[in-house]
């Protein structure tokens, strides 16, 4: 059990996420006026699935592989960032579920994929269902000079399941750190996530992860802050739902989805775009 510290307030909307087999790279074309196609016009996709884009890996159908996405650092060091992409369904609901780390070339194929799941690529945590629904990548945790990743199992008669994977340059866990959230059973929690810049001032990123099953006392939903220490501790969290953390009231549902938008009020701290799955009219 961590100690809880005043919230921060959150902002509202975001889309709905969608489930999809594959996951196309889009190539935009620059902001400059002199381009034929026009500024943030498409040039170029790449399709990655199990027989396009360079895949090498073995995909599940119905397996939700690009659920999730998240942009990581340059892990091998050739200039090109990283993808992490969840594929996190097994067949009959069954515990577990993947993550990709996919390695890009300068035209969006790939040159090398890694799987992480319970017992390979590294990981020997044990995890719940959809491992790999929510991705953060809050960068270089542990100062070793590679990227590292945050994903969720937020499926389970637990609370939900949150992990630290320290990441080596091949995409492989070197070490990975359980964070326990004392949220309450089947809330749903780490069902989306994203960081959040430095809140406290520790030096250290901070997180907002999701629960938009979180039973209030007149709604559904909520966001955790989780305030990280050096090597991704957990320091303490923060809850904000309706009359709680700031927040007013709001429908069901809140949490489903999460967005960083940097700081839009100019005060200093990172402002979030939070999506419910229902409307209050």
């Amino acid at each position: 059990m961590v100690p809880s510290k005043p919230g921060f307030p959150a902002k509202r909307v975001h889309i709905m996420p969608t489930l999809a087999p594959l996951c196309v790279l889009l190539a935009l074309s620059p902001l400059s006026f002199s381009q034929s196609l026009g500024w943030g016009t498409v040039v170029r996709e790449t399709k990655i699935s199990q027989t396009s884009g360079g895949f090498g890996g073995t995909l599940l159908d119905d397996g939700g592989f690009g659920t999730e996405l998240v942009a990581l650092g340059d892990l091998d060091g050739d200039g090109l960032r990283e993808l992490a992409v969840g594929a996190p369904y097994l067949p009959g609901g069954a515990e577990g579920g993947s993550i990709w780390i996919l390695f890009p070339n300068a035209d969006g194929t790939l040159h090398r994929q890694t799987q992480i799941a319970p017992g390979v690529g590294g990981f020997v945590g044990p995890t719940h269902r959809e491992f790999g629904s929510g991705l953060a990548a809050p960068g270089d945790l542990d100062g070793d000079g590679t990227a590292d990743l945050v994903a969720a199992a937020p499926v389970g008669n637990i609370d939900g399941v949150l992990w630290i994977l320290f990441l080596n340059p091949d995409g492989t866990v070197k070490t990975e750190r359980k964070l326990t959230v004392s949220a309450g059973a089947n809330q749903d929690l780490g069902r989306d996530m994203t960081c959040v810049g430095d809140l406290d001032g520790n030096g250290t990123v901070d997180l907002a992860v999701t629960a938009p099953r979180y039973t209030g006392p007149t709604t559904t939903g909520a966001v955790y802050i989780l305030f990280l220490g050096p090597g991704g501790t957990l320091l303490s969290t923060s809850r904000i739902a309706t009359g709680e953390g700031g927040l007013g009231a709001f429908a069901d549902g809140f949490g489903r989805d999460i967005a960083r938008l940097g700081d839009l009020d100019g005060n200093g701290v990172e402002d979030l775009a939070v999506q419910s799955e229902q409307t209050l009219g």
